[in-house]
């Protein structure tokens, strides 16, 4: 009886495994047909080690983990990718799991950070920690921007590029510095990678010239 116990529990692995196996053969063959269906190059993991930039989202929890990472050809290459970062351990452990677009800027950026203004970041505004006030109260009702240097920030942020993102809304949390763009979205489909990659490259491409001869690129950017 005890022999057929260990039996079955070992026959259960073995499925187990093979089951798991098979799930993750498929989920990656559907990752690489659709980079191939974009024109994007395709990678399971993280060839450009993504995680190592000094973005502050990024340095969150521990685990931190990008994978399925698909990007357009070339050496220095605009990619999205799936994220996943782990807070807490024992009962209080959470998992979070995004979808990220990095794109490179012409220019040199500041720190900063801009994302939809929502019940939690007016909580901030009321308990000291206040968003830079540009001079549209449309725009600063409907988003929050923080930046190491406000002067930056309204540079970036012309009459031009407000009312752009006033007319076609912004849902993502977008992180600038130096050489890069990082777009974070909730966690998408495969199939809706491509479309987070071309949303955050249009965002660059609103964004004024004039930031260019501002802050000047310092180099080519890495990864």
């Amino acid at each position: 009886m005890q022999v057929l116990g260990v039996v079955f529990v070992v026959a259960l692995a073995i499925l187990v495994f093979v089951g798991n196996n098979e799930y993750n053969k498929r989920r990656l063959a559907r990752y690489r047909a659709v980079a191939a269906a974009n024109g994007l190059e395709f990678d399971p993991g993280d060839p450009s080690n993504i995680t190592s930039l000094d973005f502050e989202f990024l340095q969150r929890g521990s685990s931190n983990d990008a994978t399925f990472t698909m990007w357009r050809p070339g050496s220095y290459s605009n990619r999205v990718f799936q994220y996943r970062y782990v807070t807490g351990s024992g009962k209080n452990r959470q998992v979070y799991n995004h979808t990220c677009a990095l794109v490179a800027l012409p220019f040199d950026a500041m720190r900063t950070r801009l994302r939809p203004e929502g019940f939690a970041t007016r909580l901030l505004n009321k308990v000291g920690l206040d968003d830079i006030e540009l001079e549209s109260p449309t725009f600063n009702d409907r988003y929050r921007i923080t930046s190491a240097d406000k002067q930056f920030a309204t540079a970036l942020l012309d009459p031009s590029m407000m009312g752009w993102l006033l007319e076609v809304p912004c849902e993502l949390d977008l992180y600038l510095l130096g050489s890069w763009l990082l777009a974070v979205d909730d966690r998408r489909s495969p199939e809706q990678l491509p479309d987070l990659l071309v949303r955050s490259e249009a965002l660059v491409s609103h964004m004024p010239t004039v930031m260019q001869s501002l802050y000047p690129p310092e180099g080519r950017p890495s990864p």
